[in-house]
C-alpha cells in the first residue's frame, strides 16, 4: 500500500475501495482552484481511510464528501447534456475533446482517445417509427406520438433522436382486419409460455409488451422466437408512475390496448379504468380496423472515440 504524490493529486494504490479513488478524484476537481487547501485536505492515505472506517469514525467518508463540489458537478452535467451527443456525431467528437482536456487538467499522466468504427442504428428523422390504427375505409384514426413534449423552454433540439429501438430492422407490418396486438405482459419466456397455455398465439401477429423486468432486446427476441411479426413496447404506470397518474404526478401519456379475454390478474397493469386483455380480437366498434407498425431505422458505420485517462502508480498492489 503506497501513496504517490504528484503535485497535489493523490493516487491511492492497493486494496482501497474503488469509491475512494473516485472520491479523491472528485475531491481534486472540487478543490483544484485552491492548490494549498486541496493538497492539505487530500493528504490522507488508504490505510488511514480503511482504519477510520473500521473504527466507525467515518472521518474518511466525511472528508471525501466535504471535498465534493455540487456546483462543479452541476456545471459538468450541464455541459454533457446541453445537446444530443449520439456516437459518431459532431457533438460526440466535441465532448471527446472536452473530456480529454478535463482529465489532463485534473492531473492525469496520459489521456488517449483511440478511435474505432462501429455499426450503429439510428431512427430516420424524416420518417419516424409509428403505430397507426386504420378504419374500414383505410383512414387513419390513431397515430402514436414519436417524440416527447419538452418539459422546459429550449429542451427540444433538432438533432434529438426520437422513439426507436436500436438495431430493429426496417419494416412495415399490419394485423388482419379486426385484429389488434397480442398482450404478453413483460415479454419473458415464461410469459410467452403462459400465453400458449391460455391458447393465444402471437404467430403472424404484433405483440405488445410492458417495459421492465428484462432487457428490451430479449423481449423482441422472444417474440420473434414465437413467430411475432412486430413488437410494441410501452411503459406501464404500475412501473413508472407509482405515485399516481394525475397530471402533476406523471408525464403526459396516451394508451390503447386490445380486446379479447382478460389477461391473468398478475398481468394487469396500472392504466386507470382499463382491463388488460390478451387480444388479438378488437372491440366490436373496431371490427373493421387494422393495426400498422412501421420501423424506419437505418444502420450506419461511424467512427467514434473512447477517452482513456491514466494515472501511473508507484508499486504493484
Amino acid at each position: 500500500m503506497k501513496m504517490l504524490e504528484r503535485s497535489h493529486v493523490i493516487l491511492l494504490v492497493g486494496g482501497a475501495a474503488v469509491g475512494l479513488i473516485i472520491g479523491v478524484l472528485v475531491g481534486h476537481v472540487a478543490t483544484s482552484g485552491n492548490d494549498a487547501a486541496g493538497a492539505e485536505s487530500l493528504a490522507f492515505t488508504a490505510d488511514q481511510f480503511d482504519l477510520d472506517e473500521r473504527q466507525g469514525s467515518g472521518r474518511g467518508s466525511r472528508e471525501l464528501l466535504r471535498l465534493i463540489s455540487t456546483e462543479n458537478i452541476g456545471q459538468n452535467v450541464r455541459e454533457l447534456t446541453k445537446a444530443p451527443h449520439v456516437a459518431g456525431g459532431g457533438r460526440d467528437e466535441e465532448l471527446v475533446r472536452w473530456l480529454q482536456r478535463k482529465f489532463l487538467d485534473f492531473g492525469f499522466d496520459d489521456v488517449s482517445v483511440p478511435a474505432r468504427e462501429y455499426l450503429l442504428s439510428h431512427p430516420d428523422p424524416l420518417n419516424p417509427n409509428l403505430v397507426r390504427l386504420y378504419d374500414g375505409d383505410n383512414a387513419t384514426t390513431f397515430t402514436s406520438s414519436y417524440k416527447e413534449l419538452p418539459l422546459h423552454p429550449g429542451d427540444e433540439h433538432p438533432e434529438f433522436s426520437h422513439a426507436f429501438c436500436a438495431y430493429t430492422p426496417r419494416g412495415d407490418v399490419w394485423t388482419a382486419v379486426g385484429e389488434a396486438a397480442v398482450y404478453v405482459n413483460y415479454g419473458s419466456l415464461e410469459d410467452f409460455a403462459r400465453l400458449a397455455e391460455l391458447n393465444v398465439t402471437v404467430k403472424g401477429r404484433i405483440a405488445i409488451v410492458r417495459y421492465g423486468k428484462l432487457f428490451r432486446g430479449n423481449k423482441i427476441t422472444h417474440a420473434a422466437q414465437y413467430g411475432a411479426i412486430g413488437v410494441i413496447l410501452f411503459s406501464d404506470p404500475s412501473d413508472v408512475a407509482r405515485e399516481g397518474q394525475k397530471p402533476e404526478d406523471v408525464y403526459p401519456y396516451t394508451h390503447w390496448l386490445p380486446d379479447g379475454p382478460a389477461a391473468p390478474q398478475e398481468w394487469q397493469g396500472g392504466l386507470e379504468g382499463l382491463v388488460y386483455r390478451l387480444g388479438p380480437t378488437m372491440r366490436p366498434e373496431f371490427a373493421t380496423h387494422r393495426l400498422r407498425l412501421t420501423s424506419n431505422n437505418n444502420e450506419v458505420v461511424v467512427k467514434s472515440s473512447n477517452v482513456i485517462a491514466t494515472l501511473k502508480g508507484g508499486v504493484e498492489p
